[in-house]
């Protein structure tokens, strides 16, 4: 079609859709806006529009009801996605080892932060890169490892190592972790002495599965282990003692104590608070409109409340 026919077909479909346009109103009335007002006259509209229908979002899941996976040295719960299925960006888990016991090597996709509740632990990090890190953790301190970072973690002392963990993966799981003795306890010996260049009698003692956290003896808090730890930098150190610092708000009502990647460098993903709310107070209402929060509330009912929270970046 030529242009000028185009421009001609084209002008009489826009003057025919406004001449229709202006038919329509003329031929309907009973339009509040044709008829002259803003809202139609009708005692019959609700004067508040009804909540969502449906099942009401779910905000909490009881974290320690969860599936538990006990070894003869500990035990761990997580929530993920599955029981709570808004907690998009984080998961968390209840970690437990008994005096002697270690969580062994292992590696996640995804970064973990850990908060220590009560007891002594020694973790040990190693980079992708090869660089290795020791550092012996107590309550109100927090361990950081990101993605990729091996680590192991044993309790030093004879009182067992409680810990609450995030995630920065609201699907974080097993699938997405791999342990040192699941992954040795599939090749044959030979296989291993030819990989590593060790001999081969030296995994005769190899488990036949993953062990998971392995009962051993019992690490003295003060003993030469202990005493080996070797803490890199504050920019690349995988250890932050919290509750150590000044809080960040100190109010009558109570305490927040913060931990962002400004004073814990490594934590590149998640920023963990706590928070101690003494009884008739409250943590004023807020919104983070760019990231997920996760809490977990510890202590008993006649103590002060002391929720941890972790933050997403």
């Amino acid at each position: 079609m030529p242009d000028t026919n185009r421009r001609l077909f084209i002008g009489a479909l826009a003057l025919g859709a406004g001449g229709l346009a202006s038919a329509k109103s003329l031929a309907a009335p009973s339009d509040g806006h044709a008829a002259g007002y803003d809202v139609a006259p009708s005692s019959n509209f609700m004067p508040l529009i009804p909540r969502k229908s449906g099942e009401p979002l779910k905000f909490t899941a009881a974290l320690d009801k969860g599936p538990i996976k006990a070894t003869s040295g500990g035990w761990a719960r997580d929530t993920t996605m599955r029981q709570l299925p808004i907690a998009t960006d984080i998961a968390g888990a209840h970690l437990f080892i008994n005096p002697g016991g270690a969580r062994e090597m292992h590696w996640h996709n995804s970064a973990e932060w850990g908060f220590v509740l009560g007891g002594h632990c020694q973790v040990t990090v190693v980079d992708p890169a090869g660089e290795v890190e020791v550092v012996n953790i107590a309550a109100g301190d927090l361990w950081y490892f990101p993605r990729g970072h091996g680590h192991a973690i044993q309790t030093l002392g004879d009182e067992p190592c409680h810990a609450v963990l995030a995630f920065d993966d609201g699907l974080y799981g097993e699938h997405g972790t791999f342990g040192i003795s699941d992954w040795m306890s599939r090749f044959d010996r030979q296989v291993l002495s030819q990989a590593l260049d060790v001999p081969a009698a030296a995994f005769a003692r190899i488990p036949k599965a993953e062990t998971y956290i392995m009962q051993g003896e019992v690490v003295p808090l003060d003993g030469p282990q202990a005493r080996s730890a070797h803490q890199l930098g504050r920019a690349r150190t995988h250890r932050y003692s919290l509750l150590a610092q000044q809080p960040l708000v100190s109010t009558p009502g109570g305490s927040l104590h913060v931990a962002s990647s400004k004073e814990f460098p490594i934590a590149a993903t998640l920023t963990g608070m706590v928070l101690k709310l003494r009884r008739g107070a409250m943590h004023e209402p807020h919104w983070h409109p760019d990231a997920n929060e996760w809490h977990y509330r510890h202590g008993r009912a006649a103590r002060p409340r002391r929720p941890t929270a972790i933050r997403s970046a």
